[in-house]
């Protein structure tokens, strides 16, 4: 029985691992294409993307920002890069997206994406990282989260990018885009710009490279203290294709300080 067992225990990690690769297949797919469709909005959308040392990362994401559906856009890079080299090119690749860059010089993800939101003429802010992919369809779904009922907040999922996880972290990536609470807000949030300043925005006092002090799950608390669970909505169709940082060694997650590194610059 055992052995059967752990064979059907191999064979779902397996399974739920080559899934999460295709879906990341063809997000990595639509990033580098025009749409099939584009929608005209009412609404202006502000994506906010904060920086520090991503050249290797932001250019896939910009690129996949162009190619939404959802029309019209705008783009915020806010940089915290040290190093002239790396500020320029960050400043090419923003040129290229017609994306405008704000250099913020402080080593504070928070702060900097409160920054780049300040610097936002968008009805609604989103917010998503540098080193994740938006499939076309993403801004579209995520707004359209925003205009059902009582939604304050809309946000998605995400998976991995093939062949960069572990088929253990794949496949519990995978998993966690069905077990995701809508209360738990990570990278690919949506706001009005409104209700962004109204509830406080990123709390710049907290330290995400400590335990328990994620400013972007703290903003999905922050909205679920003041409007209610409710009022947060998560689209498990809106996937982000995610560039795995994290080691891929079992057992267990790996430290919270080895997370605090982009290109080989220590976050501190």
């Amino acid at each position: 029985m055992l052995p059967l067992l752990i064979i059907a225990a191999g064979s779902l990690l397996v399974g739920a691992s080559l899934r999460g690769d295709a879906i990341g297949r063809n997000i990595l797919q639509q990033a580098k294409n025009e749409p099939a469709y584009h929608i005209e909005g009412h609404e202006l959308v502000s994506v906010v993307i904060p920086t520090y040392y991503e050249g290797d990362y932001i250019e896939d994401m910009l690129e996949s920002v162009r190619h939404q559906t959802y029309t019209p856009i705008e783009i915020i890079v806010s940089d915290a890069t040290q190093e002239v080299e790396a500020i320029d090119e960050t400043r090419q690749l923003s040129d290229v997206a017609d994306a405008e860059l704000v250099h913020t010089w402080v080593k504070n993800v928070a702060l900097g994406t409160n920054i780049g939101a300040q610097q936002a003429a968008g009805d609604i802010l989103i917010f998503v990282d540098a080193d994740c992919i938006m499939p076309n369809d993403f801004v579209e779904k995520l707004v359209n989260g925003l205009h059902r009922e009582g939604v304050r907040l809309a946000h998605g999922v995400d998976v991995y990018q093939p062949s960069g996880a572990s088929i253990f972290w794949q496949a519990g990536r995978v998993a966690w885009t069905q077990a995701k609470p809508n209360t738990y807000t990570s990278r690919g949030v949506a706001m009005y710009a409104k209700d962004f300043w109204l509830v406080g925005a990123y709390d710049e006092s907290l330290d995400p490279m400590k335990p328990h002090q994620r400013h972007d799950k703290d903003l999905g608390r922050k909205v679920a203290e003041m409007w209610g669970p409710a009022s947060l909505y998560i689209d498990r169709s809106a996937i982000l294709a995610e560039a795995p940082r994290r080691p891929n060694s079992l057992p267990g997650a790996p430290a919270w300080p080895e997370r605090a590194w982009r290109n080989g610059k220590a976050i501190d």
